[in-house]
């Protein structure tokens, strides 16, 4: 990789918070302060006569799927359902008794939508069916809501849910990376991050993204953009200290359970080959081929560390954007946010559809015998390649 030079520049605007607009701190004069680049500083080198690539060139790279965080999370819900009430004296406790087509589903409400599931809890309390099983139900959702308010109140008053969210967020991430020594430099990262959401002077809107070097601020949040997102690598060092904010939503992401099950059973996992690459662009060897699991419970690619171990000892230095929170079965855990391309191919190696430039997710390798399985999360179903399952 040629040598990366690294300049300091800081933008001079705030963002627009989407739940409310902040007016910027004054400063004592010690920030510094300089034009923050734009995708018009940037443009393609006079020299190349080449011409672009076309989306069918296996080698051409999409990046589209780098720009999906101004996608709402969730999905549709279904409309709610027939509404019962008991009108008798005593309210119906025996589930055998309860009506016809009667049920305790609330398919309408999102399950993490608090305030909500109490409201409705409350309803049905009052419906007199089962209200026991209701009555349970609402402690647990009470509990829940005590434990978002705590987590509101630990932070300055004013600040959106999803900045306090994502505040919860760096405080898990900053204590991940005092216990494991912080390989990747982040720590200056992480701090200027926090202090920028706590005093007002960056805003939150999935899919706005900022960059950051050693803890200075490169950029206003904008719309992802890849030219400018390429030209910046090319500026700055994005091996060790290097952040992307905002492509990720602020709450946590989901990294999906994997079972490899033995070939005799009647169960079966689907895995398809990829290839992997730090840099699809460069001359000569630029990655390796390797068996991915078709995760579909994974909203980002899942990648052991013993390959990102590989990929280097090629010399091929891994883009690193960060470090995220994950919701895995059981629990959650602190992960590395890395950059690479991928794409399908035959068992033969032969591409089967053009690169695409992701996200993915480190996880920690196995120990003893086994490496461990690479979850291809989302990207798929971005390739336009169908899949035989």
């Amino acid at each position: 990789m040629p040598p990366r030079r690294s300049t300091k520049r800081a933008y001079s605007e705030p963002p627009v918070d989407e739940v409310s607009i902040k007016k910027r701190k004054q400063t004592d004069g010690k920030r510094e302060v300089s034009p923050s680049p734009s995708s018009s500083d940037f443009s393609p080198d006079e020299g190349e006569g080449h011409s672009p690539l076309a989306p069918e060139d296996p080698n051409y790279v999409d990046y589209s799927a780098m720009s999906q965080g101004d996608q709402h999370e969730g999905s549709s819900l279904p409309t709610r359902q027939q509404r019962w009430k008991h009108n008798g004296d005593e309210p119906i406790t025996d589930p055998t008794l309860v009506p016809e087509g009667w049920k305790a589903n609330e398919l309408d409400l999102d399950v993490n939508d608090i305030d909500s599931q109490i409201e409705r809890c409350v309803e049905r309390i009052s419906d007199g069916i089962l209200p026991d099983f209701f009555k349970f139900r609402l402690s647990q959702y009470e509990r829940r809501r005590a434990a978002r308010d705590e987590m509101v109140h630990s932070e300055p008053a004013g600040l959106s849910w999803d900045i306090v969210r994502r505040l919860n967020h760096l405080k898990e991430i900053e204590a991940h990376l005092n216990t494991n020594r912080d390989p990747d430099n982040q720590l200056p990262n992480v701090k200027a991050l926090t202090k920028a959401y706590r005093e007002g002077n960056l805003g939150w809107s999935r899919g706005l993204v900022s960059y950051w070097s050693n803890g200075v601020q490169l950029n206003e949040p904008q719309k992802f953009d890849a030219e400018f997102h390429k030209n910046l690598a090319k500026q700055y060092d994005t091996t060790k200290a290097w952040w992307v904010e905002g492509l990720l939503p602020p709450g946590h992401g989901n990294l999906g359970a994997l079972h490899s099950f033995p070939s005799h059973t009647s169960y079966h996992s689907v895995k398809f080959p990829v290839d992997i690459s730090v840099d699809s662009q460069r001359n000569g060897l630029g990655g390796i081929n390797m068996l991915t699991l078709h995760d579909t419970g994974a909203d980002i690619m899942g990648i052991p560390q013993c390959y990102i171990d590989q990929l280097e000892a090629m010399g091929l230095p891994v883009y690193v954007q960060g470090y995220n929170i994950m919701t895995i079965p059981g629990g959650w855990s602190c992960h590395k946010i890395v950059e690479i391309d991928v794409r399908l191919t035959d068992a033969n190696g032969a591409p089967l559809s053009h690169w695409t430039r992701v996200q993915a997710c480190v996880m920690k390798s196995l120990p003893g015998d086994t490496f461990g399985m690479t979850l291809s999360g989302p990207f798929l179903r971005r390739t336009g390649t169908p899949l035989c399952l």
